[in-house]
């Protein structure tokens, strides 16, 4: 679930349109209620447990992408930190990769 619901919102509301779209069901372990949902029962409950169901999964995207946006603020700001003290240095170049792909360029 958490994978999935990084995704900015038009991608999860396109997401949650071609899963509904398809008739497929979002069963996940952060959700007890959608293997409950698994089972059959009467329509009335059906239909309850799918509505709670979409408007949880809506909750936890929305907490899931909160999360994510707040680490990936957080690393900027600590690069941005290491930066102005002079201890960052980044990703260190890859000479063998450079070197392959200069060779295939010179190959063509």
């Amino acid at each position: 679930m958490d994978r999935i619901s990084r995704l900015n919102t038009d991608d999860w509301e396109k997401l949650k349109y071609l899963i509904g779209h398809k008739g497929l069901k979002v069963v996940s372990l952060d959700l007890p209620t959608s293997y409950q949902f698994m089972n059959r029962t009467d329509e009335f409950t059906e239909r309850m447990l799918a509505a709670f169901n979409s408007m949880m999964l809506d909750m936890l995207a929305a907490v899931a992408r909160k999360d994510y946006e707040d680490r990936r603020r957080r690393q900027a700001q600590g690069v941005q930190k290491a930066k102005q003290e002079g201890k960052y240095k980044g990703r260190p170049i890859n000479k063998i990769l450079h070197q392959k792909i200069e060779c295939l360029l010179m190959e063509g």
